[in-house]
């Protein structure tokens, strides 16, 4: 759990951060997390229409 937690803190981090890998390389797992989140929260709408009918 503790990534989810970092990569928005380095991503926040002002542009002349020295580890400008670092920055492109947490970016890419932030799409990535982005889209997670994105198929959660399609997956839990579903279920919870389900649940309502």
């Amino acid at each position: 759990m503790n990534k989810i937690y970092e990569t928005p803190l380095l991503i926040s981090l002002p542009d002349p951060f020295p580890l400008k890998n670092f920055r492109g390389y947490f970016t890419d797992k932030e799409k990535v997390f982005k889209r997670k989140i994105k198929n959660g929260i399609k997956k839990f709408l579903l279920s919870r229409t389900i649940y309502m009918r």
